[in-house]
Formats: C-alpha cells, structure tokens, sequence
C-alpha cells in the first residue's frame, strides 16, 4: 500500500512538472539560444560546436543542446519536445534521491526527503526553463550518492558510477561537476576512516574513461575551429567568473542561503532545523554527518565566496538539505512531538512572514499599476485566496501540535502554488506583452508565407532597427521553426534605405526595431497598413519596446 502511494504522489509531481509545457512559448533569452542550438545541430548535422546567430555567449559544452536535439527528432521541434529532457532530469534527482534515502535511512525519511525536494520552488521551476542546469543536478546527486556508496560498500559498480556521473556532468556544463565532486573526493580522502577505498587501482581507471568523452568533443571541437570554442569557453566560464562577474551576475554575502530559502520556502523550517540537527547526525552517524557536510561546502558555500553569482550556482545543495529536512522530519515524527529546535522556530517566523508577504502581495495585484500585473490582478488575487486559506490551516496545525497535518499543509502550500502559477497564472501571460515575441515572430511567417517563393526559398523577412537587446533567439526561433535551415535562413538583417530600395521591386516582410526606423527616410509617419506590438523585455528591467510588422506587396 504504502509502494503504491508512492507511485501516485511520483506521477502527480510528473504532471505538474510537464503541466503546460507545450503551450508557454520561450522565455528570453537563454532557453531561445538553447532551443535554436539543438534546432540547428538537427538540421545541419553539425553536433560539435554549438552556434546560432546573437547567441554566442549561451554556447556550452554540448550535452544539454544533444538532449535537446534528439527530443525534437522524436516529437518535432517545438516548446514540449524542448523541455522534456529538462523535465526528465530534474524527475530522475527526485527519484534517485528517494531510493538513495530509502537505501540509506528508511521509507519514511526518503518519502520527507523527496517531498522537500519536489515541491522546490527553484527546481521544479528547471522543468519549465529548458536550462542546463537541470541535467547538470541530476549528475550532482548521481555522483554524490555513488560516491558515499562506494565508501559504504567498496564495489566497483558504485564507483564506476561515480565517473559516469562527472563524465557527463563535465559535457553538461563542464567546472561545475570538478568543483563539486573534485572537493567532496579531496576531503574524503584527508578526513573519512575508509579513505584507502579510494585508492583502488580501478578508481584510476574509471577516472580516465570518463574523461574520454570529454576529450573526445574537445579534440573534434579543436579540429573544426582550431580552438576558438574552447578558448572561449575557458575565458567565459572559468577565468571571469572564478575572478570576477560577468553581465552584472553579483551578488552579496549570503546570497545562495537567500535563494535555497526561498526554494525551499514550503519546508523551510525544517529544512533549517536539519541543519541545527547535525549535531546529532553527527553523533549518530559520524562519517555521514562529514560526507554531507563536504557536499554542502562544495555545493554552496564554495559559492558564497565567489564574486560572480547566479541563482544556479547552489543548485546541487538542494537534495542535500531536503535530505537533511527529512531526517530531522522523521527523528520528530518518532518522537511524536512538535518540540522543534530554535533553528527550526525561527524558520517558521521566516515561513509565515514571507507566505503572507507573498499573499498580501496577490491581493494587492489590482493596485499596482503595471500592464502585465493588470492582466491577471483578478486571478492574482484568487490564488492568494486559496494560499490564504493554506496558511491559515498551516498556522492552525502548528498551534495543535499536529505534525503530520502540519507537513501536509506545508506541501499544499508549496505544490499549490505551482500548480497555481503554471498550470494557471502563466497560461495567462501568453496574451500579455510579457510574452509578445512569439506573435511577431508568427505573424511575420504568416505573412511571408503568403508571399511569392523566391528560388527554393521563402521571401526573407526582413529585420530592420532590431537591436541585439531587443532581438531575442526567442523571435528568431519563431521566425525559423517552419523551416529547414538546409534551405538557407529565411530572416536578413538590412538598413532601413536599402528595404525600401528592395521593396520597390518585389513583396517583402520587415520587422522593424523601433519607432524612429518605422518611419524610415522620406517619410513623416507610420505606414498606414503597420502593425505595432508591444514587448516587455524580461531581462531589461522589463521595459517596454515596440515592434512593428510591415508587409509590402
């Protein structure tokens, strides 16, 4: 029975993480530089180095944009097929995690563990981003768990495992899984009983195997460029951000504790009471209490030290505390007691505070003067209703001392907001400004399509004033999902005189950046026949630009 319900809760979190993934069109900007990644490694064969127009900054190592690539040769390329391995992932860290903790501890603690896990507000939320990060987690919790597997058990499947998992992650996204994983060996080696396990002679063997795949693309990558890739990649990823920030991506001391408190909001008071609860751990199990603690000091506080900052970066500590929020859940449960420790109370101050914050900040929806807000203030002030009510109940099961009703509002709290948001509140914004781009793009193939061929290809749609902060891989991505690219690319960039020049003689489609280039060079007004559409940059201060779609037969 209890197997069974287990099963179930598997499968409703597996909707929510595939709820509406096929209807929300790309978020700017990475996931468009991503899908137009796998999109052009399907259509041109090219499988090495990753390269797309505007989006140069985006490349990685290959992994994730392969993923990507084979989802849409099996269910076309769209926003469904995009995120699935995304979705894959992060439903793979969740299910590893239970049957790890399962393995380790006992039902329960797996069961509390996976239930903190799933309902984070930041992973789930990788599900719905085609990020890299997604896959790169699922090799973090898969090396972290094969790794204190072989400590326990000395076999070599474990630590043939533990390669598997940084030969992967080192394609995913490449320092990340070396610093993780690098850091956790290191200590283990100068502070566990069993370090000499990790001298065995096989150790060095997989060590190297798993760094062929990785020195395999390398090799092919050099050949293709003579390096360029590589040496950017280098500099980007390793030599900016180690020394310093890029793009303005800094932050503050205590930075990554902010973002894993509010992923974890639903259970952060028992999340931070497992932290408190180390000691004990520490007691009971001495060498697991220092085998989580290297994979906290390597999966977030490493970070906390660094200047360059992105909510990412921590990403690999979530299934670690969710873990350690289990054990500490269950050692209560024993007990049949809500005695919770200071760390723990102080969580829940934090818990209230921030949920009713965030509910006060729904109801205010109809208030706040913003075009997007606006559009949904309604539904907003809706779904603060129903996370009301939660609280409340949460609030009233904390008085009683009634834990186990306690846990389960705590979860309705965190898993109905996101069903709340994805399978409701973000629906909606796809009619607002917030989402506008994939409508220009379409409206402009609509238009194109409708104009004479040109040799084998379609008329080029031309774009005009569109400035790199504007021009998102999102529009480009939806100027060229009906084509081929082996045709040739079915978009220009071209000046404002030199359009008309071409206009003159032949049909033609335009999108045109800004106002100042609608109207063009002899002209004192807008084309009468123009269509204007309003974005709202969700990388710029979500700031207002204008597009306009001119077509001239």
């Amino acid at each position: 029975m209890y197997k069974k319900h287990v099963f179930i809760l598997f499968i409703i979190w597996l909707i929510l993480l595939l709820l509406n993934n096929g209807s929300i069109s790309l978020w700017d900007e990475d996931e468009a530089a991503y899908a137009l990644f796998g999109k052009r490694m399907v259509e041109t064969g090219d499988w090495i180095n990753p390269d797309f127009i505007w989006s140069d900054i985006h490349r990685k190592t290959p992994f994730h944009f392969w993923s990507i690539a084979l989802s849409f040769l099996c269910f076309g390329i769209n926003e469904w097929a995009l995120r699935l391995p995304a979705v894959l992932a992060i439903f793979a860290t969740g299910a590893y995690l239970y049957a790890w903790a399962k393995r380790h501890f006992n039902p329960e603690v797996a069961l509390y563990s996976w239930l903190i896990f799933a309902s984070s507000l930041f992973a789930n939320s990788l599900g719905k981003v085609a990020l890299t990060d997604a896959a790169l987690l699922a090799c973090s919790m898969w090396a972290m768990g094969s790794l204190w597997d072989f400590l326990q058990t000395g076999k070599w499947k474990h630590s043939a495992q533990f390669w598997a998992a940084i030969s992967i992650g080192m394609l995913v996204k490449g320092p990340p899984i070396i610093i993780l994983t690098g850091g956790i060996y290191a200590c283990c080696l100068l502070f566990l009983p069993n370090r000499n396990l990790l001298w065995r002679w096989y150790n060095f063997l997989f060590a190297a195997a798993a760094l062929l795949p990785f020195v395999g693309w390398a090799y092919a990558s050099y050949l293709q460029d003579g390096g360029v890739f590589l040496t950017f990649l280098y500099d980007w990823y390793v030599v900016k951000r180690v020394g310093g920030s890029v793009l303005g991506q800094s932050g503050w001391a205590g930075y990554h504790l902010g973002v894993l408190s509010l992923s974890l909001l639903a259970f952060l008071p028992f999340v931070w009471g497992g932290l408190a609860h180390f000691k004990n751990l520490y007691q009971n199990n001495k060498q697991l209490s220092l085998f989580l603690s290297f994979c906290l000091l390597f999966g977030w506080i490493f970070y906390e030290l660094m200047s360059s900052k992105l909510p990412s970066y921590s990403i690999a500590a979530q299934p670690i505390l969710a873990l350690l929020g289990g054990i500490y859940t269950q050692n209560l449960r024993e007990k049949q007691q809500t005695g919770f420790n200071w760390v723990a109370k102080i969580g829940f101050g934090v818990f209230f505070t921030a949920w009713l914050a965030l509910i006060v900040g729904l109801f205010s929806a109809p208030f706040i003067q913003f075009p997007v807000v606006e559009a949904v203030a309604t539904q907003l002030q809706i779904v603060g209703g129903i996370l009301g009510l939660i609280w409340l109940t949460t609030a009233y099961f904390l008085y009683k001392k009634e834990l186990e009703k306690l846990i389960l509002s705590m979860a309705g709290l965190g898993f109905g907001l996101q069903l709340l948001a994805w399978g409701w509140i973000v629906p909606l914004l796809e009619q607002t400004p917030l989402k506008s781009l994939a409508t220009v793009g379409k409206e402009a193939v609509i238009a194109q399509q409708k104009q004479p061929q040109i040799t084998d290809n379609q008329t080029p749609i031309y774009l005009i004033g569109v400035g790199v902060k504007q021009t998102k891989p999102s529009l480009l991505f939806y100027l060229q999902q009906p084509f081929n690219l082996k045709k040739g690319f079915n978009f220009a960039e071209i000046k404002a005189e030199e359009w008309e020049l071409l206009a003159k003689d032949k049909p033609s489609v335009a999108i045109i950046g800004t106002e100042a280039h609608a109207y063009f060079t002899d002209r004192n007004q807008l084309y009468p026949d123009m269509q204007r559409f309003e974005w709202w940059s969700s990388d710029d201060q979500l700031r207002p630009h204008n597009f306009y779609l001119l077509v001239k037969n």
